[in-house]
């Protein structure tokens, strides 16, 4: 059976934020090129893509009220995404080849006890962003260990984007070493088409000491963030840097005017910018635009946006606390990774860069260096791979 005949189901309960597919859409689209008969079920999505086949399953989230809880909220929202059985019935009339289960949810058991109960028996391949970063209740922790475990037996392969997600599968979900494949396969690139070479983009990146160093921050305003902490840090930078930085937040919540509070009784009027939301498309300018990366997120599952740094080419000062700060921080060499709780650590770390602009240009050039690992056609190449291990697998 060659790929274009091949029926693929790509399983998951939310696609992309809002009705737009962000950093997904280009992953989908080059595995529809591959597959043309891939077909994407999922149990939440509003928005519309014409060059991809979308089926929308019943589902609903439930999730506990945050109003309810304390402001200052600095981890995941605890819910459940319930799914009825009769997603099974939407698999059996599509009669896929290949299963694609994203994460673990009850749209991969559905999956899984499709898989098992047809007479086609197809294979399963399950992806798995990275290790999980936040702290567990005792009992429901174990539940839901118990549960991945389960899932996984059902499953021919296992694709995780880095050695922290492979450590995890094997020490702590009981997985064969031989079925896990760890290579980057969800990406985020917004350095455009037209990417300038690396000695370009270093040249670019070069500062003269002439104006203020621009920090950059790229996400929501929410408290798991850690923007209060990377206040904090900046207003330790006061007042012997006064004038020579400024911070800027690209994104919006609900908890920028308290952001908006601090920053103002910290004395930090001029060096916080908020630049509110922006089109996803419209990022990239800011990225471009900025000197050094500031992401100092309290838990964060594998954030992409240090990703899109580094396809930029910014040095980048990323959180502790962040999945994927083992794939995007080589320490002292392109960046710096530190506790976002420790403002004078911080603090200290965005003083190299401006007592020393020289740095960026130079931290620049190995950031596009480590880049060359995250392209989308290596993403993909990843994920075919995974995807004929999984077909191989008993």
């Amino acid at each position: 059976m060659t790929p274009s005949e091949t029926r693929v189901a790509w399983v998951t309960p939310v696609l992309g934020v809002d009705g737009n597919l962000l950093y997904t859409e280009p992953l989908l689209k080059a595995l529809a090129d591959r597959f043309k008969s891939l077909r994407i079920f999922t149990g939440e999505f509003s928005g519309s893509a014409a060059s991809l086949d979308i089926e929308r399953c019943s589902s609903l989230r439930i999730y506990r009220n945050e109003r309810k809880t304390r402001r200052g909220r600095t981890l995941y929202r605890r819910g459940l995404h319930l799914a009825t059985p009769s997603f099974i019935r939407r698999l059996a009339s599509y009669k896929p080849d290949l299963l694609i289960l994203n994460e673990y949810s009850l749209f991969s058991l559905y999956g899984i006890l499709y898989a098992r109960m047809s007479w086609r028996k197809p294979p399963a391949l399950l992806i798995m962003e990275a290790k999980p970063r936040f702290a567990e209740r005792q009992g429901l922790g174990h539940v839901r260990v118990l549960f991945r475990r389960l899932l996984l037996k059902g499953v021919n392969a296992v694709l995780t984007n880095n050695l922290e997600g492979r450590q995890y599968l094997t020490e702590v979900l009981n997985v064969p070493d031989h079925l896990i494949i760890s290579e980057p396969f969800l990406v985020s690139d917004v350095s455009g088409a037209a990417r300038t070479s690396s000695a370009q983009a270093s040249r670019q990146r070069q500062h003269t000491g002439s104006r203020p160093v621009r920090f950059l921050y790229v996400g929501q305003l929410i408290p798991r963030k850690g923007i209060q902490c990377a206040l904090a840090a900046c207003a330790r930078l006061l007042p012997k840097h006064a004038g020579r930085f400024v911070y800027e937040l690209v994104g919006d919540g609900p908890y920028r005017s308290v952001l908006e509070d601090q920053a103002e009784s910290l004395g930090l009027n001029g060096h916080i910018l908020f630049r509110g939301r922006q089109r996803y498309d419209e990022v990239g300018r800011f990225y471009s635009e900025a000197d050094v990366f500031l992401f100092p997120t309290l838990a964060d599952y594998r954030s992409l946006v240090p990703f899109e740094a580094l396809s930029s080419g910014l040095p980048i000062l990323a959180s502790v606390y962040d999945g994927g700060i083992s794939e995007t921080v080589r320490q002292g060499e392109n960046g710096f990774a530190f506790d976002p709780r420790n403002s004078e650590q911080l603090a200290g770390y965005m003083s190299e860069f401006i007592e020393r602009p020289d740095l960026i240009a130079s931290f620049s050039a190995k950031s596009l260096d480590l880049a060359k690992r995250y392209t989308l056609p290596r993403a993909v190449a990843t994920l075919l791979k995974a995807c004929a291990l999984a077909c191989t697998r008993p």
